[in-house]
């Protein structure tokens, strides 16, 4: 017989415990209501690092994301295939491409953050200040 938990009512309960939980559900949430805009929440991450720091290298969304660089170049070029973010060479160097949202990335991140916002607002609705 399986019986189902509730982490929240672990016999053991550890802060540490009950934000991974947490993180865990907001993570699945928000890839839900990110999919409406056809963005990974690996996408989401490096738009809402460009719309903050535009022009950045790979290397540099790489740091910021904490993805690896290979896996933040994969992200641009699903990105760029997309339309959401365009890269042009660095003014101050040739051979590095920085990346910056286009038009449509704009719109695009800025709905997402709305949904994210209204997200974090729902999911912290039923909680008390001390």
């Amino acid at each position: 017989m399986s019986r189902e938990r509730n982490p929240a009512q672990s016999p053991d309960p550890a802060l540490r415990h009950a934000l991974r939980h947490v993180v865990r559900a907001f993570s699945a949430k928000l890839s839900g209501r990110l999919s409406e805009y056809g963005v990974s929440e690996a996408e989401y991450v490096s738009m809402f690092a460009l719309r903050r720091i535009p022009n950045m290298s790979n290397a540099d969304l790489s740091r910021w994301t904490g993805v690896s660089p290979q896996g933040t170049n994969e992200v641009l070029k699903s990105l760029i295939t997309s339309g959401l973010v365009e890269r042009h060479p660095a003014p101050d160097h040739g051979r590095i491409l920085e990346a910056c949202l286009s038009g449509r990335g704009e719109e695009v991140i800025a709905a997402c953050e709305d949904a994210a916002n209204a997200l974090e607002a729902e999911m912290c609705s039923g909680l008390k200040p001390h």
